[in-house]
């Protein structure tokens, strides 16, 4: 919760998680008004997602991971614990960003390199 503040300062400045749209300054009010329900929303494995061809798919499991510099919200990587068919072919084990005002300082390298060390330590061989 102490992020709050500097990820809805990042979504505003354009960090989008995944290939999701950036956000409105609406959306970003609403989450701003209920972070701790956003994050619950984000990080639920419950459920099915639905990809773009309209498919509709189980989650897989997945862990998420902020990178910051003591209050300040840098960026985040996604671990997917496994993969199914259409993460096989499109997506992987890893999915990162960084926030746009901190892009270009070798933040995504070290995100990657830590995502990297927790896909060993959940025993993900073989990273896609």
């Amino acid at each position: 919760m102490r992020h709050a503040r500097s990820y809805v300062a990042a979504l505003r400045e354009g960090f989008r998680r995944g290939e999701q749209e950036i956000v409105s300054e609406r959306r970003a009010r609403q989450i701003e008004a209920d972070f701790s329900g956003y994050l619950a929303a984000i990080t639920d494995q419950r459920g099915h997602i639905t990809l773009a061809s309209g498919e509709r798919v189980r989650k897989v499991p997945f862990s998420l991971h902020w990178l910051c510099d003591g209050d300040e919200f840098i960026g985040e990587a996604s671990i997917r614990h496994q993969l199914n068919a259409h993460l096989l072919q499109e997506g992987g084990h890893i999915g990162y960003g960084i926030r746009p005002s901190r892009r270009d300082r070798g933040y995504g390298k070290r995100i990657l390199a830590l995502a990297l060390v927790e896909c060993r330590r959940l025993g993900i061989e073989r990273v896609l």
